[in-house]
């Protein structure tokens, strides 16, 4: 017995063509997520596709092991490390927030933070996808030792006795961090770790002050010896 018939044998672009336009949906869906995701980690914002991707999750929290360390080695003010453990803190203003100060240079570096905080709003402000979305940072590492700063500044601006271990010990803290930039990777010009970075500047200049005053009045104090040794040895 012969039989005659032959299977139907269909190219595999017939095969497959029905299957085609989901394929390229789900291509399109996924491309897009991760550009988002992408995105959203250069700038911090809290978008849905950040939240998911797990780069984003392991990120934050080395960041937060290291700001942890470096804050309880550098920082010995209760009030100010009590802020860095707190899950409830709110984001100051972007204005100085301060009508008198007497540094120069601790205004300087309150201002950069604040730029910093200005441009990263903004930033994702423009790429999110959820307009409506809270975008406060509230548990971002970037956002809290920017806080932190900006509360230790905005304190110690006005402060006519600041003393030079207060500086010398968020200077330390700054440059610390410096030292672990590679946890802080940047998508853009103005990145956290270039904004550290100026801080960290304004601070020295702010140290080589405090020290010429210092030293000024030890001088004074020095002639003021000499001069009532002399008075009494006369």
């Amino acid at each position: 017995f012969t039989s005659s018939y032959k299977p139907t044998v269909f190219p595999p672009t017939k095969l497959f063509a029905p299957l085609l336009p989901v394929a390229l949906c789900m291509a399109a869906a996924a491309t897009t997520a991760v550009a988002v995701a992408g995105a959203g980690a250069g700038c911090g914002c809290g978008t849905m596709a950040t939240r998911l991707a797990p780069t984003g999750m392991f990120a934050n929290t080395r960041q937060n092991e290291v700001l942890t360390a470096l804050i309880n080695k550098h920082l010995q003010d209760d009030a100010l490390l009590d802020f860095a453990k707190s899950d409830d803190f709110h984001i100051t203003t972007t204005e100085r927030g301060i009508n008198r100060y007497v540094h120069e240079h601790l205004i300087a570096a309150l201002d950069t933070l604040n730029t910093y905080q200005r441009n990263r709003k903004a930033q994702c402000s423009r790429i999110s996808v959820a307009p409506t979305m809270n975008r406060q940072y509230r548990a971002d590492p970037r956002t809290r030792l920017v806080e932190l700063l900006k509360r230790w500044l905005r304190t110690n601006a006005a402060n006519d006795a600041l003393e030079e271990d207060d500086v010398r010990k968020v200077e330390r803290l700054c440059r610390d961090l410096l030292n672990h930039g590679e946890v802080f990777p940047a998508r853009n010009a103005r990145s956290f770790v270039h904004t550290i970075t100026d801080v960290y500047g304004h601070l020295q200049w702010q140290l080589r002050e405090v020290l010429g005053r210092d030293r000024s009045c030890a001088d004074l104090v020095d002639r003021a010896l000499v001069l009532a040794k002399n008075l009494l040895s006369d």
